[in-house]
């Protein structure tokens, strides 16, 4: 027999588009997904030999779409249900048997009618830990509850998620934040004690106090980033850099999370969160960025004018700025700083900010330096040095700054640089 199963199932029942298909069958799954992938002209690649499971892909303009075939995980269909996670996730339907039902032995319907979360067996949860994290995501995926015993199975096994390979939990949590309202799985999974499980160098920095603030502050920054068109006048730009990537969302509320209160020794918290999540090198520096910046920032909102100090900023931060402001603002919304006249200041200054990166800065970084170092040497009579180095760096953030527009300008900046550092 071959069954469609699992979140398939479920997600047809729900009528949410479906793009990922599950299929279990008693035979080989290698023979089958190579002649379906022959078939509709996907790619065949195998994924795993312990349980033999095939993925087909398929493009259909510029949706992917994926078949995973593999065996099934026990002798009968009905035991293979009774292995898997959620019950919303225990259901089958026999493919070639027409007007066949689904094959729901644990009351999965019911409980995805009545949109809740349970644990199939909570000796399962061992059997994966990362279905702990798992609950979570579906939570905040389908808006649905989880079960109150299902719940206790998660704070009472809850040190088992430390089992799992670092790159499994990291996916499943971008997976999980990339959702637009995780607020509610979020708050459950903080009062589960899972979440400071994931990232144990939180526990001595974060207390019972700071995480209420932290909620509040969280629910502002989802708002922010569902509707930046109510707060910012330049949304347009940051609903740009939310598209860039998959998971810039997800990455966003991350690092909300993880940096809400600064660390001491930022270097050691933050190679212990590569070892925790074993991150791309581009999501290190992500992380990095915010880390490092996000406290400069409403110091450098105060004083707008000073645009060479945000030409350093913005050198620093590129497009990260956009994640920085939502950030910053959603911080700062729930300390009571954005109250009457101060906010409207604050939201100006930002605009400001935005206009001057967008409309002087980046055109800028596009063209060619005003003076090179041939011209220290030829002009000046300098030797390459040090000071050559800290002279050109002084002309490009002026430059950059829109404050010298000419080689004339920029050589006698030059002149009186040189005058104040001999």
């Amino acid at each position: 027999m071959v069954y469609v199963v699992g979140g398939t199932v479920r997600d047809i029942l729900l009528k949410r588009k479906v793009t990922d298909v599950d299929v279990a069958m008693v035979v080989n799954p290698f023979d089958v997904a190579r002649h379906f992938a022959y078939m509709i002209e996907g790619s065949f690649v195998p994924l795993h030999d312990v349980l033999p499971t095939a993925r087909v892909v398929k493009r259909v303009g510029g949706q992917y779409y994926n078949f995973d075939f593999t065996t099934l995980r026990a002798d009968t269909i009905e035991d293979d249900l009774k292995g898997r996670d959620f019950t919303i996730n225990a259901m089958a339907i026999p493919l070639l048997d027409k007007g066949a039902q689904v094959f729901d032995i644990m009351g999965s319907r019911k409980d995805l009618r009545a949109g809740i979360i349970r644990v199939v067996d909570e000796k399962n949860l061992l059997d994966d830990p990362l279905r702990l994290l798992r609950a979570f995501r579906f939570s905040a995926r389908l808006r649905f509850n989880i079960e109150n015993g299902t719940l206790q199975a998660i704070k009472t096994f809850k040190s088992h998620i430390q089992s799992v390979s670092a790159e499994r939990v990291f996916y499943e949590l971008k997976e999980m934040f990339n959702e637009p309202t995780v607020y509610g799985a979020f708050k459950e999974m903080a009062e589960s004690g899972l979440f400071l499980e994931l990232f144990p160098q939180l526990k001595n920095t974060i207390t019972n106090k700071d995480m209420v603030n932290l909620l509040l502050a969280f629910a502002a920054l989802e708002d922010l980033l569902k509707a930046p068109e109510k707060t910012f006048s330049f949304y347009e730009k940051i609903v740009k850099y939310l598209s860039y990537e998959k998971y810039t969302v997800g990455l966003i509320k991350l690092a909300f999370l993880l940096f809400y209160k600064s660390p001491q020794d930022i270097d050691s918290f933050l190679e212990g969160l590569q070892n925790s999540l074993k991150t791309s090198k581009k999501e290190q520096l992500f992380f990095r960025l915010i880390c490092l910046n996000k406290q400069e920032f409403p110091r450098l909102i105060e004083n707008v004018e000073d645009k060479v100090e945000l030409v350093k900023f913005l050198e620093k931060t590129g497009d990260a700025i956009y994640a920085i402001i939502v950030i910053v603002v959603a911080e700062m919304t729930t300390s009571g700083q954005l109250r009457g006249g101060i906010a409207r200041d604050i939201a100006i200054n930002i605009a400001s900010w935005i206009d001057f990166y967008e409309n002087t800065y980046k055109p800028l970084t596009t063209k060619e330096s005003l003076i090179t170092g041939a011209d220290l040497i030829n002009v000046f009579a300098l030797e390459p040095s040090i000071l050559f180095g800290k002279i050109l760096n002084h002309i490009r953030q002026k430059t950059l700054a829109g404050i010298l527009t000419s080689k004339k300008q920029a050589l006698r900046e030059v002149e009186i640089f040189i005058n104040e550092n001999q």
